[in-house]
């Protein structure tokens, strides 16, 4: 099992937690995206965060802020927690699409995933320190001399910032110990007056430009469904359907949804009973006893750097007055549902002029054969799901009827 530091803080009531910023050493690094388990108990709350970054830095400070308090009235606490926990979160919880023809499932089946998977875990778990919010200097100080790391202009502007709002900061150093990459897991708890969790997300911006954007997922584990304090919406499955037998375009209709609304929003993907959702006792029975929490709730984002340096730099999560559950499982339509019917090969060359076709008025116009509309649509109503094709009356002997006209007609001409 990999081991990694968490934290346990006393701080005070107002809640704030943070998936915080990145800040490399060789080479620049951005935080892009993460994913968090949030645990809402009566007076404490758990924040466990798991980050991606982009960039190839040789190590990186994860620099977290956190609501300005005296470290020493609370408690620094390291323990062990797998990243496993949550990726039996994403596998329980995905949504998942099966696809459909006129309602008559077609065999197509594909799940959608939450970026790449995440991993490595740090081989130790990574030293920090705490700097309180009068130590501003002093965090950038350790992080860009002590450190060695680069401290970019945009996330130094975003810790100004974060100071002025009353924030301290935890920095925690990752080395990568000779892998390409690793993806730290932070977890704090701390005790709360019963307030709604808020996500401080202002230092996810550093180093985001205007077309960046950075990809978050939360479980939340309640006593009920919950919903943040920006727009909170499900996505229109009628939208949705497969693009070829194992893809769908959900991901561009999740990001239409968001932007629609400037990426100031947040997309439910599951709500239900823990006891619905299928997890693994053995790993969430220790973490939600004696919470109280009942249910879990998906949501994500996708936030652009904009929103995150505004409405969307601070995140409340509270229970949603929806209290129905929403499922992962998904019917859209499928990729392989028909098309327009077949009608044969193409005429037959008669060989004929059009001076041996004479006028091109053929007549009066062709007399009602008493068809029924010639071929239906495809229904997918059948027992094999094809096209069906109307019965009606043979043509045959009105085509054998022209042709005989046809042919006396020319033998006249001629003469």
């Amino acid at each position: 099992m990999h081991r990694l530091l968490a934290l346990t803080l006393t701080i005070a009531p107002t809640l704030a937690h943070a998936l915080g910023g990145v800040a490399g050493q060789d080479a620049e690094a951005t935080l892009s995206a993460s994913r968090s388990v949030v645990i809402r108990s009566e007076g404490a709350v758990q924040l466990i965060t798991q980050i991606k970054y982009d960039g190839a830095p040789s190590a990186f400070a994860w620099v977290i802020p956190l609501p300005d308090a005296n470290p020493d009235d609370g408690v620094v606490i390291n323990t062990a927690f797998d990243q496993a926990a949550l990726d039996d979160l994403e596998a329980a919880t995905a949504p998942t699409f099966e696809g459909a023809c006129d309602g008559a499932p077609n065999g197509e089946r594909a799940t959608f995933s939450f970026r790449e998977s995440f991993g490595p875990l740090p081989a130790q778990a990574p030293g920090q320190r705490i700097f309180r919010r009068a130590e501003l200097e002093d965090a950038k100080t350790y992080i860009g001399e002590t450190l060695g790391y680069t401290l970019s202009d945009s996330l130094s502007a975003a810790m100004d910032a974060a100071a002025d709002r009353n924030y301290m900061f935890a920095v925690v150093n990752v080395p990568l110990g000779g892998v390409a990459r690793v993806d730290p897991i932070l977890s704090a708890t701390y005790p709360t007056d019963g307030g709604n969790p808020q996500l401080s997300l202002r230092l996810a911006a550093a180093g985001l430009d205007s077309n960046s954007r950075a990809d978050m997922l939360m479980w939340i584990f309640d006593t009920g469904r919950v919903r943040a304090n920006l727009t909170t919406r499900e996505v229109d499955f009628e939208s949705v359907a497969f693009v070829s037998s194992l893809q769908t375009n959900y991901d561009a209709i999740f990001e239409d949804t968001v932007d629609a609304l400037q990426s100031q929003a947040l997309v439910v993907e599951y709500a239900d009973e823990v006891a619905s959702a299928g997890l693994d006792d053995a790993t969430f029975g220790p973490l939600l006893e004696g919470t109280g929490a009942t249910w879990v709730t998906r949501l994500r984002a996708r936030f652009q750097e904009p929103a995150l340096r505004n409405n969307a730099a601070t995140l409340s999560l509270r229970l949603d007055d929806e209290i129905a559950a929403y499922g992962a499982a998904h019917t859209v339509t499928g990729s392989a549902c028909g098309g327009e019917a077949d009608m044969g090969p193409a005429e037959a060359d008669m060989g004929l002029t059009e001076d041996d076709m004479g006028p091109a008025d053929m007549g009066p116009a062709e007399a009602d054969m008493g068809l029924d509309g010639g071929v239906e649509p495809a229904s997918g109503g059948g027992d094999d799901g094809g096209c069906s094709a109307a019965s009606g009356r043979s043509s045959t002997p009105f085509l054998l009827l022209t042709l005989i006209l046809f042919g006396a007609r020319l033998s006249r001409r001629r003469r």
